[in-house]
């Protein structure tokens, strides 16, 4: 049986439990509640960017009416990214990134990643490269594990958890020399057959060969402004560009190119860099230590033109 309240007491519960008193416990409760959770989701949004890249520039989360915590990022400026000289294989192991913010981002960690943006897969399989390092100075040079640089990768850059815009650039081929098209870092060799130099045009003629049991598809690439290389021939590749004046003959760029059992797999853009694959036929287009491919070479011309540049199959 419940005990009757007095008239009093009634008056002090119903006092209490009105909407005209609000006791101060409740509200620091109930704000130190909202605050701790809009720091969690805060917190939560922060470790998710720093995982896949943060899309905005800044996040702005509300504690109260009265005050507010910016989170941004310390650069908005492009950091350039471009590959090391490649080795004789063709692969690279560093990066260098310029364009860092010093300043603002001093000490914070940076990491770099080149992948190819038509991979399908899971993230780690379309990624060809990646490192890690602190940002000191405006300009770094990262080691990563060795990989193949071809244009149609891309970069991605990460600074203190937050993707800042990047480039992408391939340091140019220099001489000529032999790599695995798919980008998977097996080699291969040019071995050079022949190469004649003559008024208005020089030849070279070639196969290439390569230790893989596996056959894979192969590109060469031939950098026509180097010179001093030495093919075993009379006269060392390439004559230059432009070629020089001989007697009785001007000094000449070459204009022209005929290929034999090879396709262009570069544009015009690329000159005088060429890269030449087998011509799609099947019988020359990949290489194993079974299989070399024999029969390849190009010819170029002071006249005419270069071909149409229609690609290679892939």
């Amino acid at each position: 049986m419940r005990p009757r309240r007095t008239a009093a007491g009634r008056a002090v519960a119903t006092a209490l439990s009105g909407p005209a008193l609000i006791r101060p416990a409740l509200i620091r409760h109930a704000l130190t509640s909202s605050v701790l959770a809009v720091a969690a989701l805060a917190t939560a949004v922060l470790l998710a960017g720093g995982t896949v890249g943060a899309s905005a520039a800044a996040l702005t989360v509300r504690a109260s009416s009265t005050g507010a915590v910016v989170l941004t990022r310390c650069q908005e400026s492009v950091v350039a990214v471009t590959a090391a000289p490649a080795q004789a294989d063709g692969s690279v192991t560093s990066l260098a990134l310029t364009g860092l913010d010093a300043t603002a981002c001093a000490g914070r960690s940076v990491r770099v990643e080149v992948y190819d943006p038509s991979s399908t897969g899971a993230w780690s399989s379309a990624v060809r490269a990646s490192a890690t390092g602190t940002v000191t100075t405006t300009s770094v040079t990262m080691t990563t594990g060795p990989f193949v640089p071809t244009s149609a990768l891309a970069t991605r850059v990460v600074i203190d958890g937050w993707t800042v815009p990047s480039t992408w650039t391939v340091t140019k081929v220099i001489g000529l020399r032999c790599v695995d098209a798919s980008g998977q870092g097996r080699t291969c060799t040019v071995v050079v057959d022949r190469y004649r130099v003559w008024h208005g045009g020089y030849r070279l003629d070639f196969h290439v060969v390569t230790t893989s049991t596996q056959p894979f598809r192969y590109e060469i690439q031939a950098d026509l402004s180097a010179t001093g290389l030495d093919v075993d021939a009379d006269e060392d590749a390439f004559p230059g560009w432009p070629v020089p004046a001989s007697p009785g003959h001007p000094s000449w760029y070459p204009a022209g190119m005929s290929l034999t059992n090879a396709c262009v797999s570069s544009s015009s853009a690329d000159l005088p860099v060429i890269r030449l694959r087998g011509s799609g036929v099947g019988w020359n287009d990949y290489v194993a230590a079974w299989a070399p491919a024999y029969s390849l070479g190009f010819q170029v011309y002071d006249t005419a033109r270069f071909p149409t540049w229609a690609g290679c199959s892939s």
